[in-house]
């Protein structure tokens, strides 16, 4: 969404790019069609409005299919300086190419953004200059780093970051922590459980409260059947199962209210009865769901 402009905002997609409308969603305008970045990189993986000039979105792309499976090797980091009609790439020369998903941290300077950035089969990076340059940083990450997959920021602790690990099934998975900008990691053990590691599927930080940290996730050898959304009441400690869908693609939690709490649940690539995907809304900070699908 557009700060300035409540009518413009973005649509991001996994095949096409993404669509932007002007007039509170009463038309749109394919921007693939004018400018695309270079191709494959059709897929929309994060997306930010610069809070101090909209007319700057910062986005990661990648392949058709990259979400999941598919061309994990290619993919990079875009800008646009005009609502989205051009693109140029960001720091293709050290940040290497893969599937990747970027965090905007919006206080830092607007003249030179801190933009992290979750590379799969590389790790974590970093760049303190708007993307004229990336430094990786993994220390703590270990061989984790070359699933690196789902990457969050705090936004009232810019320099707390949440980084998930997703194996694609072939893993054990996991969640990691870092409380000075990336500077090192910490590997949350009690997600989902001590002991237990789950492939991260999605995070979210409360905007509210910070000590609520959403994280959804499933058993690596499960085939996306065994697993679920899990809750943070102390920054990552401890977790509690809040809905149990193996397959929560996002979750997002109202910018003024912390009760209210958006999620989202796909089927895996085959159809299984047991699963009730769709579109959930808990508005009493995760205890209970209802599911809206029509």
């Amino acid at each position: 969404f557009d700060p300035a402009t409540p009518g413009r905002f973005y649509i991001g997609y996994e095949d096409v790019l993404f669509f932007k409308t002007e007039d509170d969603g009463q038309s749109y305008k394919n921007v693939y069609t004018d400018s695309p970045p270079e191709d494959p990189n059709d897929a929309i993986t994060a997306m930010f409005v610069d809070p101090a000039n909209p007319a700057i979105i910062y986005a990661s792309f990648a392949p058709q299919g990259a979400m999941e499976y598919e061309d994990l090797t290619k993919g990079g980091v875009f800008k646009s300086e005009d609502y989205g009609d051009t693109w140029s790439q960001l720091g293709a020369a050290d940040l290497p190419a893969g599937r990747n998903i970027i965090a905007l941290d919006i206080s830092s300077s607007p003249s030179s953004r801190t933009i992290y950035a979750a590379v799969y089969g590389h790790g974590a990076y970093k760049t303190t200059n708007g993307g004229g340059s990336w430094s990786a940083i993994n220390t703590g990450l270990g061989s984790d780093k070359n699933y690196a997959a789902w990457l969050k920021i705090d936004p009232n602790q810019p320099q707390y970051l949440y980084l998930g690990i997703d194996t694609k099934g072939t893993g054990t998975g996991g969640l990691y922590k870092t409380t000075d900008g990336g500077s090192s990691w910490s590997k949350l053990n009690n997600f989902p459980d001590a002991g237990v590691d789950y492939d991260v599927l999605s995070i979210e930080v409360d905007p509210n409260n910070s000590n609520y940290v959403y994280a959804a996730g499933n058993v690596p050898s499960a085939a996306g059947y065994e697993g679920g959304l899990y809750k943070s009441t102390d920054g990552g400690t401890g977790w509690t199962e809040i809905l149990d869908e193996p397959w929560v693609n996002d979750v997002t939690v109202h910018p003024e209210n912390s009760q209210v709490v958006y999620a989202v649940s796909s089927q895996w690539w085959d159809y299984s009865p047991s699963q009730s995907c769709g579109f959930y809304k808990s508005s009493d900070g995760g205890s209970t769901w209802t599911i809206h699908n029509q």
